[in-house]
C-alpha cells in the first residue's frame, strides 16, 4: 500500500504505549513519512509539532497506529478512519489489538513490504426510533448494548427480527454484537465466539430471567429491533462502551449490518485460533 502519512493514537497514560509511539516516530523519520498524533498523545510524547485533532488524524492518515487496549481501538473506530488501522496491544487483554508493542516496527515494515494483510471487519449501525422517527444513529465495531440503569433492577425488552416477533423477556439487558464483539461483553454473558471472517448478528441476553433464553445468531442481512417495554425503570443504550443515550419507554433500537467496514492491519503470521489459545488460555 502507498504509505505516506502515519497517524498515532494511544493511551498516553501507559508507559509501554509511549515507548511504542517513540519507536513509530523513529521509524517514520527514517522512512521520511509524515506523522500526526492526537493531541493527548503528542503532548505525552513531547512532540507538539505533530499534534492534530483526533478527527483529522483519522481522516488524513494512510494508516492509523493505535497503541493501547481494545477500548482505545473502539474509541478510534468511532472516528471512522479513512485507512486501515494497525492495532498494537499496550493494554490488558487486547483481543483485537493483537500485535504486541514490541512488534510495532516489524508490523510497519510489513506494511511497506506487502507482508501484512488487511482484514475487513463487519460493523453495526444502530438507529434509535422514538414515535416512529429516528432520533439518533450510531455505529459500532463491537456491540450495541441495552441495559438497565437501575441497580439490581430488570428491564423488559421486546425483540423482533426482520419484523417478526421473537421474544419478550425481563433481564439486565441485551447485547447485539458483531463477530468481532463476540469475544467482548457478549462472551462474558455466555455468548458464542464467532470467527471475525464471518458476517452475522449476535443477540445475547444479559442475565435474563427466563432460564431457557439463549443467544441467537442471525444472518448479516437481518435487522434486529429491540424495544424498551419497561415503563418504570430507566434503560440505556451504550455503543462500543464509548457513547450512550438514555432510552424512553417505547423506544426501539434497530440494529443492522453497516455498509462501511472496518479495516484492520494484521501480521501475515497472525492466527485467530492462536489468539484464542493465548488470550483465553485454552
Amino acid at each position: 500500500m502507498a504509505l505516506r502519512r502515519l497517524g498515532i493514537f494511544g493511551n498516553a497514560s501507559r508507559a509501554d504505549a509511549l515507548t511504542a509511539a517513540h519507536a513509530v516516530l523513529r521509524f517514520a523519520k527514517r522512512r521520511h513519512l509524515r506523522v500526526s498524533a492526537e493531541t493527548a498523545m503528542a503532548l505525552a510524547l513531547q512532540e507538539p509539532r505533530v499534534s492534530v485533532p483526533a478527527e483529522r488524524v483519522a481522516q488524513e492518515s494512510d494508516l492509523c497506529v493505535v497503541l493501547g487496549g481494545d477500548g482505545t481501538l473502539l474509541r478510534v473506530a468511532q472516528l471512522d478512519p479513512k485507512g486501515p488501522v494497525l492495532a498494537v496491544n499496550a493494554g490488558n487483554l487486547g483481543f483485537v489489538t493483537e500485535v504486541a508493542s514490541s512488534q510495532v516496527v516489524r508490523a510497519l515494515q510489513g506494511m511497506l513490504s506487502g507482508q501484512t494483510r488487511i482484514a475487513s471487519r463487519m460493523m453495526l449501525e444502530a438507529d434509535v426510533m422514538r414515535g416512529g422517527k429516528r432520533v439518533a444513529r450510531y455505529h459500532a465495531l463491537n456491540d450495541a448494548v441495552l441495559h438497565s440503569m437501575a441497580l439490581a433492577r430488570l428491564t423488559r425488552l421486546i425483540v423482533r427480527v426482520d419484523g417478526e416477533a421473537v421474544t419478550e423477556f425481563r433481564a439486565d439487558g441485551a447485547i447485539v454484537a458483531t463477530p468481532t464483539g463476540s469475544t467482548a461483553y457478549s462472551m462474558a454473558c455466555d455468548g458464542p465466539i464467532i470467527l471475525p471472517a464471518l458476517d452475522a448478528l449476535l443477540l445475547t441476553p444479559i442475565c435474563a430471567h427466563p432460564l431457557t433464553l439463549r443467544p441467537l445468531v442471525v444472518p448479516p442481512s437481518s435487522e434486529i429491533a429491540v424495544e424498551v417495554g419497561e415503563p418504570r425503570q430507566k434503560t440505556m443504550l451504550t455503543v462500543d462502551g464509548q457513547i450512550g443515550l438514555e432510552l424512553a419507554p417505547g423506544d426501539v433500537v434497530v440494529v443492522r449490518r453497516r455498509r462501511r467496514r472496518f479495516r484492520l492491519a494484521q501480521l501475515a503470521t497472525t492466527s485467530y485460533f492462536a489468539t484464542l489459545r493465548e488470550k483465553l488460555r485454552w
